[in-house]
């Protein structure tokens, strides 16, 4: 008896932690999740149309001109995008030339920029550079033996010219052979030239290629000023010598000969010098250029070089893109396969921008026509394509087709301002007649490679759009921003969760 007792005691405990534990689990609340993912969305507008057979579609040249060919006639058949009229376009189709030249030269020079120097071009640079090196070196030469004629010239003015009417010229108190007012200044400043030219001839033993020569023509320069001086004063004296006993005037005129030519020697001298220096820093300049292009030429184009021709590509792509649209304004082409109905323009004919020039029907002689509520209507454009299925072929016949027009004024139908949107089939194999029903999805935007949510995860609350998402067991509400979406019930995330988030579908408290 005594263990039968413990035995329910034991049972009833069991049975009570079994109860907890199973109102405590239906008390957690039931979450569904489902991971964003990387894919691709299709914002659709779907309507029902009816099919009606096709309006004249009246075509006009973008600008106007003088007609200068017409390839079409009225019932001829035309497919799309068939030339019908042409207005003279001399100009135009220069300018795409141009511009097609100018995008090949740019497109030239960035493959030319990829690829480096040819070797060719190096060695053309490698050559110019010899000869740079061989200009300075000639210059070189040149202005050393400026340097020493110089002396040479300098040497003789003094010591063979101005010496002959003079008495120890080379010592330390040389005298003037004649008297004159200012014998003792050209006697001191003789004793000061015959310094200057032993000075100067020493410094000419040392003189070769190597040396400091724009240093040596400068002191060069400086010495044959102070010589110049010496001979002005020296010609001074000579040209006021009197005739007197013992000197004649032949003696004295040939003084003032052998004066004067020294005069024109060192001046000569002087200016050898100074052109010399010249040419010696200019054939230097030129080197050092040559040098630059050398390595210019061995070197690989920078990054920030080849980004800046890629710009220049660009720019002429964009002047071949204008001149193209400049060119295709003179074409007058067929918007889609159909027939010419009339054609008001004759060739020769001057007509202006929006004049109708020809006139055509689609081939088959149907379109679709549509009324779109002003929800939708801002998502649809001209030329955005459709599929189709007519309720006379059911779903499994797909049929093409693309927004040809889309009236500007609404259209109210029911109480709501509705938009006539007018589409036209593509090519098909079916028979199509007026009055049938048409289903049209509209594709009116497309996006590849975005993260995608079901929309009924998205919540709508007083800080914006969100959605919860669950990860570690733990559930967080975030803010994300929408972009389009699609007729299943999908939805695009622009920002605020990446693909692989997972995000509550449904949650049961």
């Amino acid at each position: 008896m005594y263990m039968n007792t413990r035995t329910a005691i034991f049972i009833l405990i069991i049975v009570a932690l079994a109860a907890v534990v199973f109102f405590l689990r239906a008390d957690e609340p039931v979450i569904e999740t489902t991971e964003a993912v990387l894919g691709t969305i299709v914002e659709e507008v779907s309507v029902t149309g009816r099919v009606k057979p096709v309006e004249q579609v009246a075509l006009a040249f973008e600008k106007g001109g003088r007609v200068a060919g017409l390839f079409a006639s009225v019932g001829s058949r035309v497919s799309t995008g068939g030339l019908l009229a042409s207005l003279e376009n001399s100009d135009e189709r220069a300018g795409l030339a141009e511009a097609k030249a100018a995008r090949a030269t740019q497109e030239a020079a960035l493959a030319e920029l990829i690829a480096g120097s040819r070797a060719e071009e190096v060695a053309v640079t490698e050559s110019k550079l010899l000869a740079a090196e061989s200009a300075v070196i000639d210059s070189r030469e040149s202005l050393l033996n400026d340097i020493r004629n110089a002396f040479l010239k300098a040497d003789d003015a003094v010591r063979n010219r101005v010496d002959q009417f003079m008495s120890n010229p080379r010592g330390d108190n040389p005298q003037l052979n004649f008297e004159t007012p200012n014998d003792n200044a050209i006697e001191l400043a003789r004793v000061a030239v015959e310094h200057t030219l032993v000075a100067w001839g020493s410094s000419l033993a040392a003189l070769s290629l190597e040396s400091d020569l724009r240093a040596e023509a400068a002191s060069a320069d400086d010495w044959l000023a102070e010589i110049q001086s010496f001979l002005n004063m020296v010609a001074s004296a000579v040209n006021g010598i009197k005739t007197n006993v013992g000197l004649s005037q032949t003696t004295i005129d040939s003084w003032r000969s052998d004066i004067s030519a020294a005069r024109t020697n060192v001046e000569t001298v002087r200016a050898n010098i100074s052109t010399g220096k010249e040419s010696l820093n200019a054939n230097e300049a030129t080197r050092a250029l040559r040098e630059n292009e050398l390595l210019l030429a061995k070197a690989p184009a920078t990054d920030e070089a080849i980004a800046v021709q890629e710009a220049k590509v660009k720019e002429a792509e964009a002047r071949v893109s204008r001149a193209e649209a400049a060119f295709t304004k003179t074409l007058l082409l067929a918007p889609l396969g159909g027939i010419v109905t009339n054609i008001p323009i004759r060739i020769g004919e001057i007509v202006t921008a929006n004049t109708i020039a020809v006139a055509l029907i689609s081939e088959d002689a149907f379109e679709i026509e549509t009324f779109i509520p002003e929800a939708d209507i801002v998502k649809v454009s001209v030329g955005d394509g459709a599929r189709v299925t007519l309720d006379a072929y059911g779903d499994s016949v797909i049929l093409s087709a693309y927004v040809s027009a889309i009236d500007p004024a609404e259209t109210v139908l029911e109480g709501v301002s509705t938009y006539k949107t007018t589409l036209i089939f593509g090519d098909t194999d079916v028979e199509i007649k007026s009055g049938m029903t048409a289903n049209v999805d509209i594709e009116t935007a497309r996006k590849d490679n975005v993260v995608i949510i079901p929309l009924k995860a998205v919540q709508y609350g007083a800080a914006g759009t969100e959605v919860d998402i669950f990860s570690n067991g733990l559930r967080e509400t975030v803010l994300v921003q929408t972009g389009i979406e699609s007729a299943d019930g999908m939805v695009e995330i622009v920002s605020g969760i990446s693909d692989g988030t997972a995000v509550v579908t449904y949650s049961e408290e």
